[in-house]
C-alpha cells in the first residue's frame, strides 16, 4: 500500500449553543430547524475514531464502507456496483476542500470516482453543484473539475494529463474565493508539497446548505480498492501569514531559484534589493517572478557562484497577494558546478581481480575509482568494461580527491563499510591473470584504460589471490606496468583510502620507442610501440616522424584505447631485404607532456620466413624458485630479420600430451639478438638482471617439468609444421656441484654447436645471478679456435666453483673425416683414474667436450694436475692416442 504523510493537527470543530428546556416552544422549534445545518457547517474527519456513524455520521451507502486498520475510509462493497457516501454541510462564499485519496488500480470508465464538493441534493448524480472526476478512458487521465446542473455536467478545468492515470495516490487542496474563483493544487505523491493545477472562475452556485460526498462506480475486482483520509471542508479563513522562504537552489553559476510558501506580489518579488547572498555574491543583478508558479523567484547574479562553496541567501520584505510582508529570512545552499571529464580526470586506482584466498577484505571483485582532478564529475552514463559491453553507471557525483568503489550490486553490503560504493547490475568479471579494463565517458571516449597482468604484482606470493593491485602514482597516468604493484596493506588492499604504495612524484620521464614492426602482409604500414600513453594531438601528426631511404609518411593514427601505439601510413610499400630506421621527433610527448628524448630511433625491416636453425633455443629456466616462473630464451644466429609471431613453442616430449603456445605478439628479432618468453615479466624482472626489458616478452608457455622435458620451436606451415629447433633437457645437465638447481637456468655454450649435445649446455654462473635473460650467456663459448692435431685444450687451468670464470674444462676437437669414436679417461698426478669422460662415444667432425671437474663417484676432483688420455678409432682401422694435461685450481 502506498504511504501517505502522518496525519497532522486539524482545525478545531466549531461549537454551537444547545437549546435549553427553559426556552419557549417557538425557540425550541427554531433550534430544531437550525441545529442540523449548524452542526455540519464544517467537515473534519481523519477517521482516527474508527467510526462512520458518529462525529460525523456519514449517510448514504455507509454499509459499503469501513474504517480500516490504517484509520482510512475504505470502500468495502460486497459485489460490483455503485456506492454513495455523503454529509450535509454549510458552504460559505469562500471555502476550502482538502482530502487524501488513493485508488489501487488504473481508473477507467468502469472504475471511477466523483468527489462532490457541493451538491444541492443528497442524490448526488441528479443534483446541481460542483464535482471532481477521477477516471476516464485512455491513459491520460487527469483530475477534471465539472459544474453539474440538474444532473447535466459541464467541464470547467482539468489538471495535469496522466496525473491520475495509474494507481492514483494524491492529496488535493481546492479553494473557492469570493466571486467564484476556484483554485486547485495537488501533490501526486500523497504529501503536502502542493503544485498549482488550475484556476477557473464560476459563480453559478454560491454559499448555502449543500451536501459533500463520494460516488464510486466499480467492478468486482475493484470493490475494495478506494481509500480516503484527512477530509476537510471549511471556511477559507483570511490569510494573515507572510510568505515563508522555503529553499534556494542554484541553477548555474549565475542563477539561483528561490521558492516561497505562497504566491508573491510581483513588485516585491522582482526587487533585487530584497535578496542578498553572502561570500561576496551580494545583491543579484535582477529578480524575476516565474510566469506560471508565483511562488518561484529566479535570481540573476551579478557575481558568479564559486563551485564547492556554501552560501546563505537572505530575503526581506517579500509580500504575498494578501499584503502580508515577510521578515528577514535565510536559506542555506551549496553550489557544485559539474564538469565534463577528460582523459585521466578519473583513474582506475585499485583492482581486486582475484579476492580468493581471502586475506582480510571481502571475497568480492571490485575496482576503485579516484578523481584526481579539481572538478566535480557526475558518473551518470559512464561505462566500465573488462573487454565486453560497458556497464553503465547511475548518477554519482565525485568530488575532487574522492574515491568510490565499483562492484556488482549484490556485493554493495559487503563493500559499504569501506566508503562510497556504486553497484552495477552486471559487474564485468575480472580475469585473475590478465585483463583489459576500460572506463569511458557518456560519449564512449576512454577516460582510463588499464591492461594488467600477473607481472604487475611484482610479488609472486601476492599474485595467488587476496591482494589488490594499486596504482603507485596518480600523477603519472601515462605509465603502465611500472606504475602498479601489489598492495602493502595487511588487509590486502586499501579500498576507499589512499593506496599503500602511493608515491606522487612528478612525472618528468618521456616515453620510449620500444618496438617498430612492419609486415609483409601490409608493407605500406608501420606500427610503432611505446612504453607510455601518448598525447593524441602530437602522436597523430605525421610530420613528427621520419624514415630513412626516402620513405614518405602520409598519416599517423593513435591506436585506442591504450594509446601506446601509432600506425604510420606510408606513401609507398616497403621493400624486402632492406633495413630501415624510423625516428620519432621530440615533439611527440606522453600524456603528461614529457617529450620522447633520446629513445626515439629503431631499425626495422620486412621480416623473412624462419628456417630451421635460424633461431635456436639459447637458455631455459625449467625449475624456478618457489613461487617463480619459467622462461625460454631464443637467439637469432642468422643474418636475417624475423617476426617472432611466426613461432610456436611446444612441449613435444614422447609419452606426454602435446602442449603448444603460439607467440602472440608481433616482434622483430634482429641478427645476433635475444628474446625471452615468460608468463610473468614482473617475476623475472624481480629475480634476475634483465639488460633489455624490451626483449622480455610476456607470453603463454607450455608446462616444463622440473626434472626433464622437451622444448620445440616450430613454424606452422599450410600442410606440415617446420621444426626450427628442439631440445630435450634434463636436470643432469646442470653443474654436478650445485647443491640446489632451483632458479638456475641452463645456458647454451655455443649457438653453432648442436642443440641436443649435452656438452653444449651448462648451468648459468653464480656471478651472473644464475641466469642471463635477454643478454649473452655467462658460460658462452663464442668461437672455436683452430685445432692443429685433432684435440686441443685452449685453457688448461679451470676452477669448478660456479663463479662464472673457467668453471669447466673445454676440450675442442676437429677430425680429418667423419666416423671416429673416442674414449677419454682422466687420471690424477699419481696415475689413478678419476673420471671416464667418453666411452666409445661417436664424435662429430668438430665440436667440444666438457669436464666439470667431477669424478666418477660424483665428488669434486682435488686441486692439482690431471692427465687426459684420449683414444680415437675409425671403422677403417685408423687409431690414434693423445695425452693432454690440465689443472684443477681452487682456493686453499
Amino acid at each position: 500500500m502506498a504511504k501517505k504523510p502522518v496525519k497532522g493537527n486539524k482545525q478545531s470543530m466549531q461549537t454551537f449553543p444547545i437549546c435549553k428546556n427553559l426556552w419557549p416552544k417557538w425557540a425550541f422549534c427554531l433550534c430544531a430547524f437550525v441545529l442540523p445545518l449548524a452542526a455540519f457547517s464544517q467537515i473534519d474527519d481523519g477517521f482516527s475514531d474508527g467510526d462512520l456513524s458518529n462525529n460525523p455520521a456519514w449517510l448514504g451507502d455507509a454499509a459499503d464502507f469501513q474504517v480500516n486498520a490504517q484509520s482510512e475510509l475504505q470502500l468495502k462493497a460486497p459485489e460490483a456496483g455503485t456506492s454513495t457516501l455523503y454529509l450535509p454541510t454549510q458552504i460559505t462564499d469562500s471555502a476550502v476542500w482538502e482530502m487524501y485519496l488513493r485508488m489501487e488500480f488504473a481508473p477507467s470508465t468502469s472504475n471511477f470516482l466523483k468527489i462532490y464538493l457541493q451538491s444541492d441534493s443528497p442524490d448526488l448524480l441528479t443534483g446541481s453543484g460542483y464535482y471532481l472526476l477521477v477516471g476516464e478512458s485512455g491513459s491520460e487521465d487527469a483530475l477534471k473539475f465539472f459544474r453539474q446542473d440538474a444532473g447535466a455536467s459541464t467541464l470547467l478545468a482539468a489538471g495535469a494529463l496522466g496525473g491520475v492515470a495509474t494507481n492514483p495516490n494524491l492529496r488535493i487542496k481546492l479553494t473557492k474565493e469570493n466571486g467564484g474563483l476556484w483554485k486547485m493544487s495537488v501533490d501526486y505523491t500523497g504529501g503536502t508539497n502542493y503544485t498549482p493545477e488550475f484556476e477557473v472562475t464560476d459563480a453559478t452556485y454560491g454559499s448555502g446548505s449543500y451536501f459533500f460526498g463520494f460516488y464510486c462506480e466499480y467492478t468486482d475486482s475493484r470493490k475494495e480498492a478506494y481509500f480516503f483520509d484527512d477530509i476537510l471542508v471549511a471556511e477559507l479563513l483570511p490569510d494573515t501569514q507572510p510568505p515563508s522562504l522555503l529553499s534556494a537552489t542554484p541553477v548555474s553559476a549565475t542563477e539561483v531559484d528561490v521558492v516561497f510558501s505562497e504566491p508573491l506580489d510581483e513588485t516585491s518579488a522582482t526587487e533585487p534589493s530584497n535578496f542578498n547572498i553572502n561570500n561576496g555574491i551580494g545583491t543579484p543583478a535582477a529578480a524575476f517572478l516565474d510566469a506560471l508558479d508565483k511562488t518561484l523567484v529566479h535570481l540573476s547574479l551579478a557575481n558568479p557562484l564559486v563551485s564547492q562553496t556554501d552560501y546563505v541567501l537572505t530575503s526581506n520584505g517579500l509580500i504575498d497577494l494578501n499584503g502580508n510582508i515577510s521578515p528577514s529570512q535565510t536559506a542555506s545552499f551549496s553550489y557544485i558546478e559539474l564538469a565534463e571529464a577528460v582523459q585521466f580526470d578519473i583513474l582506475i586506482n585499485e583492482i581486486m581481480a582475484d579476492p580468493s584466498p581471502v586475506v582480510a577484505l571481502p571475497d568480492v571483485e571490485f575496482i576503485e575509482l579516484y578523481n584526481r582532478s579539481d572538478k566535480v564529475i557526475d558518473l551518470a552514463g559512464f561505462g566500465f568494461s573488462s573487454g565486453s559491453t560497458p556497464q553503465l553507471f547511475p548518477s554519482f557525483q565525485m568530488l575532487p580527491g574522492s574515491y568510490v568503489l565499483v562492484c556488482d550490486d549484490s556485493d554493495i553490503g559487503q563493500m559499504s563499510a569501506y566508503g562510497n560504493v556504486i553497484g552495477l547490475a552486471t559487474f564485468s568479471a575480472l580475469t585473475n591473470t590478465a585483463d583489459d579494463l576500460s572506463l569511458t565517458n557518456p560519449d564512449g571516449e576512454t577516460i582510463h584504460f588499464v591492461s594488467y597482468s600477473l607481472s604487475w604484482y611484482k610479488d609472486s606470493s601476492k599474485e595467488e589471490g587476496g591482494w589488490t593491485l594499486e596504482l603507485v602514482n596518480p600523477l603519472s597516468p601515462c605509465i603502465g606496468e611500472a606504475n602498479w604493484r601489489a598492495s602493502e596493506n595487511l588487509l590486502g588492499g586499501t579500498p576507499g583510502q589512499p593506496n599503500s604504495v602511493l608515491n606522487e612524484a612528478l612525472d618528468e620521464t618521456g616515453p620510449e620507442l620500444i618496438r617498430a614492426f612492419a609486415s609483409v602482409d601490409a608493407p605500406s604500414e608501420l606500427r610503432l610501440f611505446f612504453n607510455e600513453t601518448l598525447d593524441k594531438t602530437a602522436a597523430e601528426n605525421p610530420a613528427y616522424y621520419s624514415i630513412n631511404n626516402g620513405v614518405e609518411i602520409n598519416a599517423a593514427s593513435l591506436v585506442a584505447p591504450a594509446n601506446e601505439a601509432v600506425i604510420l601510413q606510408l606513401a609507398a610499400p616497403l621493400e624486402k631485404s632492406v633495413l630501415y630506421e624510423v625516428t620519432v621527433l621530440n615533439d611527440v610527448t606522453d600524456c603528461s607532456g614529457n617529450a620522447i628524448g633520446n629513445n626515439d630511433k629503431l631499425p626495422f625491416a620486412l621480416p623473412e620466413p624462419i628456417e630451421p636453425q635460424d633461431v635456436v633455443i639459447n637458455e631455459i629456466l625449467f625449475n624456478p624458485e618457489t613461487g617463480g616462473v619459467d622462461f625460454l630464451e631464443v637467439y637469432n644466429r642468422s643474418s636475417k630479420i624475423f617476426n617472432l609471431a611466426d613461432l610456436i613453442i611446444g612441449n613435444l616430449e614422447v609419452g606426454v600430451d602435446t602442449v603448444t603456445a603460439p607467440v602472440a605478439e608481433d616482434h622483430l628479432l634482429f641478427p645476433n639478438s635475444y628474446a625471452v618468453f615468460t608468463e610473468n615479466r614482473g617475476d623475472i624482472l624481480s629475480r634476475y638482471t634483465v639488460k633489455n626489458e624490451n626483449a622480455l616478452i610476456e607470453n603463454d608457455l607450455p608446462s616444463f617439468n622440473d626434472d626433464a622435458g622437451n622444448i620445440t620451436l616450430f613454424r606452422a606451415d599450410t600442410v606440415l609444421a617446420t621444426i626450427i629447433d628442439a631440445f630435450d633437457y634434463n636436470e643432469d645437465f646442470h653443474h654436478p656441484f650445485l647443491d640446489d638447481v632451483a632458479g638456475v637456468s641452463l645456458e647454451r655454450l655455443n649457438p653453432g654447436s648442436p642443440t641436443q649435445d649435452r656438452n653444449n649446455w651448462h648451468s648459468a654462473a653464480k656471478s651472473a645471478g644464475f641466469a642471463t635473460p635477454t643478454y649473452q650467456n655467462s658460460q658462452l663459448i663464442a668461437h672455436q679456435p683452430a685445432v692443429d692435431d685433432f684435440f686441443a685444450i685452449p685453457d688448461p687451468t679451470f676452477s669448478p666453483d660456479g663463479d662464472g670464470f673457467q668453471d669447466f674444462l673445454t676440450i675442442i676437437f676437429q677430425t680429418d673425416k667423419p666416423g671416429y669414436a673416442a674414449q677419454i679417461k682422466i687420471f690424477d698426478a699419481e696415475g689413478r683414474q678419476v673420471k671416464t669422460l667418453a666411452n666409445t662415444d661417436l664424435l662429430a667432425t668438430e665440436g667440444f667436450l666438457r669436464w666439470d671437474g667431477d669424478t666418477d663417484d660424483s665428488e669434486k676432483a682435488r686441486i692439482g694436475i690431471y692427465v687426459l688420455w684420449i683414444e680415437i678409432f675409425h671403422p677403417d682401422g685408423d687409431k690414434r692416442d693423445f695425452k693432454k694435461t690440465c689443472v684443477v685450481a681452487g682456493r686453499l
